[in-house]
């Protein structure tokens, strides 16, 4: 028998479906996204804009790929220093847990006894190998786009047009005294009117999606009295 018969790897079925069930965020394949007459082979291939984030990037796939939209990335930050006291909880607390397995819900399925964070990367068909290498840096990818995308949905559950900042917190139903003020370019009547239908569009482009394991993560760790987000 030939000696590359021997490198034909045994069938696991097991092995197999675990594989295939951790990724839920996938690359569009290149002949769905690329413009008219370009190679595939082409490294430098553009995407048509129809399958690109304008506005705002959510995961690793066009995290920093733009000037456009690394101008979002101060009001993510900013953003998370009213999340954290919304809820009044640490920095500390999100990031202890997206790192344990603290707090998951038992189940069957092995992937279940995973910290948090590596099934987040699990989550995502293609990472590069930036992420692959910084566990870190990909925490606070995590922390800073989850805890925004919380916030944009928050601001669309409850605000009207006529109010600054939601005046009940949707996720609490409690007052909010968080407000962003009137003039604030994002959670405003202006920014409601002017910036969050693009945000919205982008929030549904398929690469630039977030696990909802992360969105349920972070909301059973500043909503500890709450029911469990499951």
């Amino acid at each position: 028998m030939a000696n590359w018969a021997v490198d034909v790897p045994v069938l696991d079925e097991e092995l197999q479906k675990a594989q295939w069930s951790k990724p839920c965020i996938y690359k569009l394949p290149a002949a769905m996204t690329t413009s008219a007459g370009t190679s595939h082979n082409n490294d430098n291939m553009k995407k048509s804009a129809a399958y690109l984030p304008h506005t705002v990037s959510f995961g690793p796939y066009h995290h920093g790929k733009n000037d456009h939209l690394k101008k979002m990335d101060p009001h993510k930050r900013r953003v998370l220093g009213y999340f954290l006291r919304r809820y009044s909880v640490t920095l500390r607390t999100l990031t202890d847990s997206l790192v344990s397995t603290s707090g998951l819900r038992q189940q069957v399925d092995r992937l279940e006894a995973l910290p948090v964070l590596q099934r987040l990367m699990d989550s995502y068909e293609s990472l590069d190998d930036k992420w692959l290498h910084d566990h870190d840096g990909f925490l606070q990818l995590m922390i800073f786009d989850g805890c925004f995308m919380l916030e944009i949905l928050q601001w669309l559950l409850v605000s009207d047009s006529d109010k600054a900042a939601p005046a009940v917190s949707a996720f609490t139903g409690s007052v909010d005294e968080c407000y962003y003020a009137d003039n604030d370019p994002i959670f405003s009547r202006h920014g409601k009117l002017y910036l969050l239908s693009y945000i919205r569009r982008d929030m549904l482009m398929l690469e630039n999606q977030l696990p909802i394991l992360l969105l349920k993560t972070l909301l059973n760790a500043v909503l500890p009295t709450k029911p469990k987000v499951v």
